[in-house]
């Protein structure tokens, strides 16, 4: 069922019910000096008519090249989610939208990437790939712009494999203009990561060859390019209750791989996930990522190679010496991003809920600044200017990169504060399932009739399908084993869900 294999790969960005308010695109200008914050404009939304669109990504999905932002993201808008393309020479006003996958049937794109060349005259080369279920298992798709973005070529399978009930992954150039591209893919046991490389920029694509193959829950790979022949790919490796980050470098284009374990961590569910890496001036790799200890705190780390990917530094701490969440949990809204500025400048950007502890609700941006490339963070800055919104986050970040101590950063989120549109609007009914954790039953309360359920385990097999007939009902779920679950809902094209947890 592609739907329920669309949401598998997405819980983990879409945790909770989302569905609460319509989402948008904000975005403003940060100035940093020496990574100090001197003046900023306000948040704006540039898509006012669209209330589908998500800013979720692996790799980089903001780019700037010859005085242009360059941007994609996914949205709903048309009925289904598609790919979307944009530009601007200031950030803050856009290109109309252009749709990149050439799929119009009901199938389901999410989690682009982009990468840029540049093609003169003030123009780029723009490439674009997407995660795709038109043929039911999902796949990574990939596109070219020979026009600056303003039509696409047909897509082509950069990554495929008829087992895969999830997958995510990206494209990155090396300075040589190689791309390259790393596709992480679950076959409901195992993971995979498929590495591929095109030198005719995406004409053609080299066989795939595959540098790792994990357990279950090893997944958040991506690769990144540096000097002409480098590429790393990073990626959260599961150690049975235990996540490490680790590092695949290559520096001959993928033909040899060197695998390193990049953080040292050990113990019971002693998490390291959710990472984003970046290139400095000096070919540094940096990468920012998220730890959890069950019982303990969550922070964001960062780490830095200055031989790409064989040795790594001792992470530092990032975000404040405060708690971001009350208690342990895989939480998507959590995902980070990483960018280089000028002179070793370097930008982190992330949310987390510390203003709305115990209840793990309202997750709000934050951005950290490094004056010399990690070693030390400033204190963090908050991104929006209106928290009300629940769902804050899944940022990205573009620096402008001077020479001199100024730094210009565009900031794109993703935002569900209030709307006068919506499903489940925050003015009117919204789900509840309780109790959870659960140990038989859970009561579904203010259901619209109608409203179609459908519940899956953590690899995506279904377990049960239902349609609401009433507001106020209860599902026996006696029969289930011990363990996580994901409870999605839909009504009327409006998705939403949460994870679902038995006791016994």
């Amino acid at each position: 069922m592609k739907t329920t294999a669309l949401f598998f790969t997405l819980v983990l960005f879409i945790h909770q019910s989302i569905a609460q308010n319509a989402t948008r695109i904000y975005e403003r200008i940060m100035i940093f000096n020496n990574g100090v914050l001197q003046s900023a404009t306000p948040e704006q939304n540039s898509m006012v008519n669209d209330t589908t669109a998500f800013n979720n990504h692996i790799g980089k999905n903001l780019l700037r090249l010859n005085g242009k932002y360059y941007h994609v993201y996914f949205s709903g808008i048309s009925g289904d989610n598609n790919i979307y393309f944009r530009k601007s020479t200031d950030g803050l006003n856009w290109s109309q939208p252009v749709q990149v996958n050439d799929d119009s049937a009901f199938a389901q794109q999410h989690s682009p990437s982009l990468a840029l060349l540049d093609a003169g005259g003030g123009n780029s080369e723009v490439y674009v790939s997407w995660q795709d279920n038109r043929n039911a298992s999902f796949e990574m798709r990939f596109s070219r712009s020979t026009d600056d973005g303003t039509t696409f070529s047909p897509s082509v399978v950069i990554g495929s494999n008829s087992s895969s009930v999830s997958s995510s992954g990206n494209i990155s150039l090396d300075a040589s203009g190689t791309l390259y591209s790393v596709w992480n893919y679950f076959d409901g046991c195992w993971n995979h990561i498929e590495f591929r490389s095109s030198s005719d920029q995406g004409l053609t694509w080299s066989a795939p060859s595959f540098p790792y193959s994990g357990g279950c829950f090893t997944d958040q790979a991506s690769c990144i390019g540096g000097n002409a022949g480098q590429v790393a790919i990073f990626f959260s490796s599961d150690q049975f209750n235990l996540k490490n980050m680790f590092c695949l470098s290559s520096s001959d284009g993928g033909n040899t791989w060197q695998q390193v374990q990049a953080t040292p961590y050990s113990g019971f569910q002693v998490i390291s996930y959710y990472n984003s890496a970046t290139t400095t001036i000096n070919n540094e790799l940096c990468l920012l990522f998220t730890h959890e200890i069950n019982g303990s705190e969550t922070k964001v780390l960062s780490i830095k190679s200055d031989d790409w990917g064989l040795t790594w530094s001792d992470s530092v701490r990032v975000s404040d010496p405060v708690p971001l969440l009350s208690s342990w949990q895989y939480q998507g809204y959590l995902m980070t991003e990483l960018e280089s500025g000028g002179q070793g400048r370097l930008f982190a950007a992330w949310a987390d809920a510390r203003y709305d502890l115990p209840s793990d609700q309202n997750f709000d941006c934050f951005i950290a600044t490094s004056a010399d490339t990690g070693n030390t963070w400033n204190t963090n800055l908050l991104i929006p200017q209106d928290t009300s919104g629940h769902l804050q986050a899944f940022i990205s970040l573009c620096a402008s990169k001077n020479s001199t101590g100024n730094d210009t950063v565009l900031v794109i989120w993703s935002d569900n504060r209030a709307f006068p549109t919506g499903v489940y609007e925050a003015s009117g009914p919204r789900i509840k399932v309780s109790p959870n954790p659960f140990e038989n039953y859970v009561l579904v309360q203010n259901a619209y009739a109608g409203t179609y359920f459908t519940l899956t385990d953590i690899t995506g097999k279904v377990i049960m399908n239902e349609t609401a007939q009433e507001n106020n009902f209860q599902f026996d779920l006696s029969h289930l084993s011990k363990g996580m679950y994901v409870l999605q809902y839909t009504y009327k094209g409006q998705r939403a869900g949460m994870k679902l947890v038995k006791l016994h």
